[in-house]
C-alpha cells in the first residue's frame, strides 16, 4: 500500500511540473507580443496554471525571459509527510515581436 501511495505522490509531482512548464511556455508567448510583457506573462500563467504561481519577467532589447515558480505541498495521506515540499520551476525565452493591437 505504501508503494502505491509513493507512486501516486510521484505522479502528482510530475503532473504539477508539466503544468508549470506549460504555464511558463504560455506566459512567454503572451509576453513576447504584449506592450506590457510582465502583466501579460502573469495573466497567461495564472490562466494556464489555474492556481497561484510566481512569475518573473525579464525583458532585454530583443528577448523576453519568463521564470515561473510554484511551491508544491506534498500532502498525500501517509506518504506526504515523508516527501518534502518541492519548489517547481521553469523558464523560457523568446524573441520580442511587435505588440499586437
Amino acid at each position: 500500500m505504501i508503494a502505491v501511495l509513493l507512486i501516486a505522490q510521484f505522479l502528482v509531482v510530475v503532473v504539477a511540473q508539466v503544468q508549470v512548464v506549460n504555464a511558463t511556455r504560455n506566459a512567454v508567448r503572451a509576453a513576447a507580443v504584449a506592450q506590457d510583457p510582465a502583466t501579460a506573462a502573469k495573466s497567461a500563467a495564472l490562466f494556464s496554471f489555474g492556481r497561484n504561481i510566481d512569475v518573473d519577467t525579464k525583458v532585454t532589447q530583443r528577448w523576453v525571459t519568463v521564470t515561473a515558480t510554484y511551491e508544491l505541498n506534498t500532502d498525500l495521506p501517509l506518504v506526504g509527510r515523508f516527501v518534502p515540499d518541492l519548489t517547481l520551476s521553469s523558464d523560457f525565452s523568446m524573441l520580442l515581436e511587435p505588440p499586437i493591437g
